[in-house]
């Protein structure tokens, strides 16, 4: 089922933008080390039957700076030669309330995987969404919470 299918959408009908100055994306790791961080520097699109988002990958901070030196690394994200991550779905599920589920693909590096968000969108509009990513063998949760803008 798509969004245009559903009684109520993500946004009001339009495009909006991600306020950057009002707006996170965050991440976290869960596992034998704890650890988190957030991305500096990231813009997005979000219409009633469509979202797209983009991270530049060499603004990952973490917790640990010796973490952020590696995740920016060849080793993990490669930001030098990978310099955006990019998001984009086009199936947006409304599952109740203001409650909603997001299907699309991440692009990190060469590598384009399906990723499902769980998202809640409020009459602000806002919208916080949460899922899970895995880059090689470590999955991490990532948090982006979005204060949208008429585009």
């Amino acid at each position: 089922m798509t969004i245009a299918e559903t009684t109520r959408t993500i946004v009001p009908h339009g495009e909006w933008r991600l306020d950057t100055e009002r707006s996170r994306v965050e991440w976290k790791v869960e596992g034998e080390k704890n650890h988190h961080g957030r991305f500096g520097a990231f813009a997005g699109t979000v219409t009633p039957t469509r979202i797209e988002g983009v991270v530049q990958a060499a603004t990952v901070e973490a917790d640990d700076p010796g973490l952020t030196a590696h995740l920016r690394s060849p080793d993990f994200l490669g930001a030098e030669q990978n310099p955006e991550i990019r998001f984009a779905a086009d199936e947006i599920e409304h599952a109740g309330g203001d409650v909603f589920t997001i299907r699309g693909a991440i692009t990190i590096g060469p590598v384009t995987q399906p990723v499902e968000l769980s998202a809640r969108a409020d009459e602000t509009p806002r919208v916080r969404a949460t899922g899970a990513v895995a880059i090689g063998d470590v999955s991490a949760t990532v948090l982006v919470d979005a204060e949208l803008v008429a585009a």
